[in-house]
């Protein structure tokens, strides 16, 4: 009786335990495994599936299960219906997750892939794939309906796979990110229950716009600031003469539709139904944003950053500067781009790039020639077309 006591008063110390500094507590061990342990076994008993994980270490005697952050890690070590509770503990803390796996992630990265090709994939051809891949650890693979649905131990591997030009020894063959509800654990900030009582409603269209400025101002100022991490996007369609804003969550778009009440003029406001924002409301809980952070205290071209997409604010201080785009894509890429050297800014050799909350990464030299063209994100530009059509569909019933 004692013993198990000692044991939660032990688990409940370290997972409220905090470190000042960088390294936070995210990686849990789960020891005492016997040899020859199955290790798709101990993840599903422990529900550490449940979580999404960044990355699982399999030792002879236990598991290393590497979180996205020590929320995540926390909630792990007190399941009490995980039958190995008594043995999980902290392992040694590690850095913030890095922004570049912040910003895969609010692209939809995760560790469970698809793989599907001109001709039913068997498990014997999806580990002979995997083998041409360096034969990455994988917890689980199965096959339905001719595809192979597999459970990568690093979400690193992944994105590896999926980012590759071509599948050799098989035709018509892509990796893509198969999403499911359990690879994506909702941050705080999100209320399933609200998400439910609102309808998932996230979407705001503004109609009936006769002074743009004047709008902006009042949307703006009802938010709270431009570079809110509530608004994932915003769109001014003038000629249709209204505003599209799209929020993370319903909560967020229910309040602003309450509390903006415009002085001295007149719109229309519809909250429109989305799908829930998996993979970026999952990255804004590991701390990414719709603002970079650029490290270094020279003085540089920052108008080049307009490359990446829309910026709508800029802001400098002391060895910091921060940039804000109006697409939570166009930063995700901005940043991806930034550290792959898939871009043409110069003088930013040496200097790093991060969110606020995340282990920053450095920028690389630019690869791509000089241009005057923006290229924003596929996303964004997907957003904009939509919001152009749903600013143009008959209005449905008011909010």
């Amino acid at each position: 009786m004692l013993k198990h006591f000692s044991s939660i008063v032990r688990r409940h110390g370290l997972a409220n335990k905090r470190y000042n500094s960088t390294e936070v507590t995210r990686v849990a061990r789960i020891g005492k495994l016997p040899e020859g342990y199955d290790l798709t076994q101990v993840l599903r008993a422990s529900k550490a599936v449940l979580s999404p994980i960044e990355q699982i270490v399999p030792g002879q005697d236990h598991v290393l299960l590497r979180f996205f952050d020590q929320d995540f890690a926390k909630r792990f070590l007190l399941t009490k219906s995980n039958p190995y509770v008594d043995d999980c503990e902290y392992d040694s803390p590690v850095p913030l997750v890095s922004a570049k796996m912040a910003a895969h992630c609010g692209l939809g990265a995760q560790r469970k892939v698809r793989l599907t090709a001109a001709t039913p994939i068997t498990m014997e051809t999806a580990r002979a794939v995997l083998l041409a891949y360096g034969d990455p650890t994988a917890t689980d693979i199965r096959i339905h309906d001719g595809a192979a649905f597999i459970d990568l131990a690093d979400i690193n591997n992944a994105i590896k796979v999926v980012n590759s030009p071509d599948v050799a020894g098989l035709v018509d063959a892509k990796f893509d990110y198969f999403e499911t509800t359990r690879q994506f654990r909702t941050p705080s900030f999100v209320t399933k229950a609200l998400e439910i009582k609102y309808g998932g409603k996230r979407t705001v269209i503004i109609r009936d716009i006769q002074d743009i400025a004047k709008t902006e101002e009042a949307v703006w100022s009802t938010v709270g600031s431009k570079t809110s991490e509530r608004v994932l996007d915003s769109h001014i369609i003038p000629e249709q003469k209204a505003m599209v804003l799209v929020f993370s969550t319903a909560r967020f778009a229910n309040e602003f539709n309450r509390m903006f009440k415009p002085k001295g003029f007149q719109v229309r406001v519809t909250l429109v139904k989305a799908e829930l924002y998996r993979p970026e409301v999952t990255a804004i809980g590991m701390g990414a944003s719709r603002t970079l952070q650029i490290h270094g205290n020279e003085s540089q071209d920052l108008a080049q950053f307009g490359q990446f997409g829309p910026i709508v604010h800029i802001s400098q201080k002391d060895d910091i500067t921060e940039i804000t785009y109006k697409s939570f894509w166009d930063t995700m890429n901005a940043l991806l781009r930034l550290e792959s050297g898939n871009h043409h800014l110069t003088g930013f050799d040496g200097m790093s790039v991060s969110f606020s909350k995340t282990e920053p990464v450095a920028i690389a030299p630019p690869q791509l020639p000089p241009s005057s063209e923006p290229s924003p994100s596929a996303g964004g530009l997907n957003f904009i077309e939509k919001a152009k059509s749903q600013a143009s569909e008959a209005l449905p019933q008011e909010a």
